[in-house]
Parts: C-alpha cells; sequence; structure tokens
C-alpha cells in the first residue's frame, strides 16, 4: 500500500516535471526561434551593407581593358574624330580614344589604368546627338563619366567616378564641391602649325600646350606632342606601340645589356627559342646604319626589349623581307642580307610574319576606292570622281579641262592587279628622265617613307576621250593608280602614272 502511494507519488511528482519540462522547451523554442530570425536579419542586413560597399567601391578590374583587348584595340585605325586628351600635369596624362581611357605618367610611359568603356554603362560616342563625357578634377585624382546630349538617347545611361590612384569605380555623379581640371583648350586656335591628325582638345599646363596626334592614321601610332610655348619648339612621344607595358622608343646607342627580347605581331608575343638570340640580335641592332631618305618597308611588329635592371624598350621591325627596323621617324638596316637570320630566332618567316601583320580591311577599302573611282569614271562623273580622291589629285591637275581626267572623258575598268610600293618604285626609276615628271624627288622620298599607308595598282581600262564632239574610237589604256589612307582610316585616289 506504502508502495504504491509511493508509487503514484513519484508518478504525480513525474507528470508536473514532464509539463514543466515541456513549457520551459516550449518557451526556449520560441526564444530560440526570435534570436534566430533575429541573428538571420542581422546576416541579411550585414550582407546588404557589404554589398552596397562592394558596389559603391567596385575595382577597376571590373572595367579594366585586358591584354587581349588592347592589342586588339591598338591595331585598329583612327576613325573620323581623333583621341582626346583630359588631363595632363608633370607626370600625369589622361586621354580616351574610342573604347579605351588611359591614365598614363607621360614621362616614364607607363600605363597606370587602361579602362575598357563599353563595360561602362554610358555613351560610346565622341561625336554625334549624344556623347561620352569625361571631366577630370583639378587634381587629377578623379575621373567623373557621364553622358551628354539629348535626354531620350540618354536618360538609360549611368555616371561612374573613379578613383586614379586606387583604380576603384563607384556609381555616382560630380560632388557639388568638386573642383574641376580647366586647363583644356582648343587645339586649332591655341597651337600654331599642329602637327598631323590632331585632337580637337589641347591641355595647357605651366609653360607647355599638350596635344594628341598620329601621322600614320593608326591608333597604335597615338603620340602625345608638348609644345613650349615660347619658343614653340615640340617634343613628340609615342604613347604605345602594341604592347600594354610601359616602354621607350629605343635607338641603337639604348640597346644595350639585353636580357631577353621577344617579338609581337598580330597580338601575339613570340619568345626567342634560340639560346642567347638575345645576345645576337643586342649586338646587330646596336650597330645598325642610320637609312638616309626612308624606306618604303610597312613596320607592323615589334621587338620588345627587356634590360638587366629591368627597363623595357622598342622598335618596330619591317614586316616584308627587309633588315629594317624604325626608331621614331628615323630608320635602321641592321644587316646586308635580310630578315630571315632574325625572324628564324623565333620560329618565323618573312611570309609567316607577313600573313600576321597583313591589314586585310585595309586592302579591301583601297581597292573599293579605286572601284568607286572607275564607276564615277565610267559614268563620266567628275564631280564623283572629285570626292574619291585627295587634294593633291585635284591640285596636280589630273583633273582638266572639257570634263577630261588623265587625259581620258570616259574610263571603263577590266583588270586590276596590286603590286608593292617597292616594285612601283623600281619600275619608275627606270624610266627615262624626261617622262620621270609624275614624282619629284621629294614625292618619292614621301613615298617610300610612307609606304605602309599607300596602295599601288595596275589597272587596264577601255577609254575615251572624246571633246567637243569629237567622234574618236574607244582605246585601252594601262597605269599605275596608287591610293593613300586618310587620317579618319578611309582610302582615296592618289596618283595615276602611267
Amino acid at each position: 500500500m506504502l508502495e504504491n502511494l509511493y508509487t503514484t507519488k513519484m508518478s504525480m511528482d513525474k507528470r508536473k516535471l514532464q509539463n514543466r519540462f515541456s513549457k520551459i522547451r516550449s518557451k526556449n523554442g520560441r526564444i530560440s526561434k526570435l534570436m534566430a530570425l533575429i541573428i538571420f536579419v542581422i546576416i541579411l542586413l550585414v550582407m546588404a551593407c557589404v554589398s552596397v560597399i562592394i558596389a559603391a567601391n567596385m575595382k577597376s578590374d571590373e572595367y579594366a581593358m585586358t591584354e587581349n583587348e588592347f592589342l586588339e584595340y591598338v591595331r585598329h585605325p583612327i576613325g573620323s574624330v581623333m583621341a582626346e586628351p583630359h588631363y595632363v600635369d608633370d607626370t600625369r596624362l589622361i586621354f580616351h580614344y574610342g573604347s579605351g581611357l588611359f591614365v598614363m605618367n607621360h614621362k616614364t610611359g607607363e600605363i597606370q589604368f587602361m579602362m575598357s568603356l563599353p563595360k561602362f554603362n554610358v555613351s560610346q560616342n565622341q561625336q554625334g546627338s549624344n556623347i561620352l563625357d569625361v571631366r577630370i578634377d583639378k587634381d587629377g585624382k578623379y575621373a567623373y563619366l557621364s553622358s551628354a546630349g539629348a535626354l531620350d538617347e540618354i536618360e538609360g545611361y549611368d555616371e561612374y567616378i573613379i578613383n586614379l590612384d586606387s583604380g576603384k569605380v563607384k556609381k555616382g555623379s560630380v560632388p557639388e564641391r568638386a573642383e574641376l581640371f580647366k586647363g583644356k583648350r582648343d587645339t586649332f586656335t591655341t597651337v600654331q602649325n599642329p602637327v598631323g591628325f590632331y585632337s580637337n582638345g589641347c591641355i595647357v599646363h605651366g609653360d607647355k600646350t599638350y596635344y594628341l596626334t598620329s601621322t600614320t592614321g593608326k591608333v597604335k601610332d597615338i603620340e602625345l606632342v608638348a609644345v613650349d610655348n615660347s619658343t614653340n619648339e615640340i617634343h613628340v612621344q609615342y604613347l604605345f606601340h602594341g604592347d600594354s607595358e610601359g616602354k621607350k622608343l629605343y635607338a641603337p646607342a639604348d640597346i644595350k645589356d639585353i636580357a631577353s627580347v621577344e617579338l609581337l605581331a598580330g597580338g601575339i608575343r613570340y619568345p626567342l627559342l634560340v639560346e642567347n638570340g638575345h645576345k645576337e640580335i643586342e649586338k646587330a641592332f646596336a650597330e645598325a646604319k642610320e637609312i638616309k631618305g626612308g624606306t618604303g618597308c610597312p613596320f607592323e611588329a615589334d621587338l620588345v626589349f627587356t634590360k638587366n635592371n629591368g627597363e623595357k624598350g622598342f622598335v618596330a621591325i619591317a614586316t616584308d623581307s627587309c633588315a629594317v627596323y624604325r626608331s621614331g621617324k628615323t630608320y635602321y638596316d641592321y644587316s646586308t642580307g635580310d630578315n630571315s637570320t632574325l625572324l628564324g630566332l623565333f620560329g618565323l618567316d618573312a611570309e609567316t610574319l607577313h600573313a600576321l601583320t597583313f591589314n586585310k580591311a585595309d586592302i579591301e577599302n583601297a581597292e573599293l576606292a579605286v572601284r568607286g573611282f572607275f564607276e564615277a569614271f565610267d559614268k563620266s562623273d567628275l564631280e564623283t570622281m572629285k570626292t574619291l580622291v585627295t587634294n593633291d589629285f585635284i591640285a596636280d591637275g589630273y583633273i582638266g579641262d572639257y570634263g577630261m581626267c588623265y587625259g581620258m572623258t570616259r574610263a571603263t575598268l577590266g583588270t586590276m592587279q596590286g603590286i608593292s610600293i617597292n616594285e612601283f618604285l623600281q619600275y619608275y626609276s627606270s624610266k627615262p628622265k624626261e617622262q620621270r615628271v609624275a614624282f619629284s624627288e621629294n614625292d618619292l622620298m614621301l613615298l617610300k617613307a610612307n609606304a605602309y599607308e599607300l596602295k599601288v595598282y595596275t589597272v587596264v581600262v577601255t577609254a575615251e576621250s572624246n571633246i567637243k564632239g569629237e567622234d574618236k574610237p574607244p582605246f585601252q589604256r594601262e597605269f599605275f593608280v596608287i591610293c593613300k589612307k586618310q587620317n579618319n582610316g578611309s582610302w582615296l585616289v592618289h596618283k595615276l602614272d602611267g
């Protein structure tokens, strides 16, 4: 009985304890869930804040132009608008062209940042009804990107602030208290006799005025011109030459203490395949002799030198079979033979190198210019013909009186064959002196020096030269047509000879 009572007592106490534990578990469960919910909310808030911070301070890697993108970028011709400078001080240069925004140390040639503008949600145009607007603060530490133009065309674009020291990018407008750089001027009214295809804007800093130019119409050959405001003396330097690394333009005297050499062609790097090949190149290039009067070779590849102290330099090498290199506007012959020995050190030959650097677009556009010229000539449409030729062509009197061009009133193109500038010059020099009237000696020097922007074709036409009602039978005529590349990348008929 006592035992049963005791058992019952314990059972009752057990039930009470179980009820209490259930209540405690229930209460603790609600607290645990509440705490978990609070912690979860805190985590979400932290993640949101981190996301905001990351979004507000995105690294330049998000917008950087990669090396491959850069190598493709510099191969393009310059269009109808030149690159534009936005800031210059004693060392820093900020400019943009097309898809690239660049921050450089113009003293050392080092590219500090390369931004790919298509990765920003801004207008990509330099002219037109909507354009990219680039502003720099007075100290050259921040760039502000936005779009300007008709509101209905720019309403979907964003604005950005770039820290030019750290490379961080965030979305945002120009701060109200920001002091902007005000040293930009109009090149045409500020600079006396600017050279080449020059930028619309220039930068006045200290005792110098800076503008960008190109004498070849190629992105890779964009130059920075510094004009001394008191003497008008100019200093010209290439900004980049087909490579994203900061490099110096080397003359023969600079080619010493070389640790390695690589060849850069068609956006591809070729290392030396021969042991101590860099020593062979160093000797040949350091002892190279200057070529007076220039050369007709194309220069579409670079040799990039690295010295023992880490300094980099480059020269442009001929991409035909000539053993010639170019340093700026000076040409050097580094061998009595051809370039087969040099190219062999990299596992290449002249034919392969030419294929790597062959600009198919230029060939196609030059041919289109010739065909367009003769389509208009076939209709005796001199006004259209005048739009397809250079000013020199007209000034030289190729288009004359009585609706005639080169002694013909009408010409129908039959065959057309491209030849090298060297082949043409060889033919021209073989003509009797009294027949060499189309080109002066100075003209020939210019043709040699600028061969990379010229295309020559032999054409056969069926021609007429009827004037004042004369009825003469058609005749065949063969002559040379020389096309010249313009600063905007287009091609025009430049000279005729036959």
